[in-house]
């Protein structure tokens, strides 16, 4: 855990020591706590390297199937959502969004979460029905567990996509006349 961000600790010390917990829990088929090493390995590669990052998530998001922990998958998946997000692949960043759906299965504090980031994404293709469907899944759920601060933003998500859509209707009308 301490690898993950120690303040004053550079990346280079800090891989040192991520590639041989690696190796060693590699070495040793400890395949449960390669999940965050390699997830970790991700997340500080993502700006420098984006295709080395999504290789390493890619390997944890295996691993993690394979030794059925559903809570990193839903983390890895999310985390390649963003990724592709950030490299302006939105197809590859809706799609690991799905799976990190598809991978959560029930009530979870990630699909919170989820929801905002499939709003976020909604609104980015300007799919603004699927958008729309992601906000009124998003309050249901805040209400359900009193998230008051969550609500909130589902409001200022439902004004944002009516924005969107005032906007598009007048781009239509302009192309008309």
């Amino acid at each position: 855990q301490l690898l993950k961000y120690a303040p004053g600790v550079t990346w280079e010390q800090r891989a040192r020591y991520l590639y041989e917990g690696a190796t060693i829990a590699e070495h040793y088929n400890m395949r449960r706590e390669l999940v965050p090493i390699y997830t970790t390995i991700a997340l500080d590669l993502r700006q420098r390297s984006p295709m080395k990052s999504k290789e390493y998530y890619l390997k944890a998001a295996q691993i993690a199937t394979e030794v059925a922990d559903r809570h990193n998958l839903v983390v890895i998946y999310n985390n390649l959502a963003d990724m592709y997000c950030y490299l302006g692949d939105m197809y590859h960043s809706y799609m690991y969004l799905e799976k990190a759906n598809e991978a959560l299965e029930g009530s979870s504090n990630l699909a919170t979460a989820l929801l905002q980031h499939e709003v976020e994404i909604s609104l980015f293709i300007e799919d603004h029905a699927k958008a729309t469907s992601a906000v009124d899944k998003l309050a249901m759920s805040a209400k359900r567990k009193g998230l008051g601060s969550i609500r909130l933003q589902a409001f200022l998500y439902r004004f944002q996509i009516a924005v969107e859509l005032g906007k598009e209707r007048c781009r239509r009308k302009i192309h008309l006349k």
